[in-house]
């Protein structure tokens, strides 16, 4: 009896596994500014975790990426749930125009969902789909403005609302 309750178990949480690959649900990392073990080897190992995936569980950190880089691997990621730091790095363009939302349950430094950060030549930051990220909702008339780099971020800051008296 004992063992057939383990098996359901073991079967259930496998299952659960292979539910989370259709949903294409992948790990985030928590390097932050951390140099990698092997700078070569960053833009492998950016490509391996985020080719397919959707959704990441924990924070999209793009750093110490150099040259002319395919990142297209990165148009399929939908949402963040921790925070997004792009950092370090030395390309024209970060390709993230299908992201939407940066939940930020996890914030870079304890303050910012989105932390863009030391970038030599980066030209574009491609994230025309987002509508929201923690501290930051266009929609709102009450929103404050973006919490990080708003300017080099191509997101404008939120105009007061009119008829606030704060003309």
């Amino acid at each position: 009896m004992e063992f057939a309750r383990s098996l359901v178990l073991i079967v259930t949480f496998l299952t659960g596994i292979a539910g989370a690959r259709g949903r294409e649900v992948c790990t985030g990392t928590l390097m932050k500014l951390a140099l990698p073990s092997n700078l070569q080897n960053q833009y492998e190992i950016l490509k391996k975790l985020y080719t397919g995936c959707q959704v990441v569980q924990g924070n999209l950190e793009i750093t110490h990426l150099q040259g002319a880089l395919d990142l297209d691997f990165l148009k399929g990621i939908t949402e963040v749930q921790g925070y997004v730091l792009i950092a370090d790095t030395a390309v024209d363009f970060i390709p993230l125009e299908n992201l939407r939302i940066i939940r930020g349950t996890q914030l870079y430094q304890d303050t910012f969902a989105l932390a863009v950060l030391n970038n030599r030549g980066l030209q574009e930051l491609r994230m025309k789909s987002l509508t929201s990220f923690r501290g930051w909702d266009p929609s709102l008339p009450s929103s404050p403005t973006p919490p990080s780099h708003h300017h080099s971020l191509g997101v404008p800051p939120i105009p007061s609302p009119r008829g606030r008296g704060d003309r």
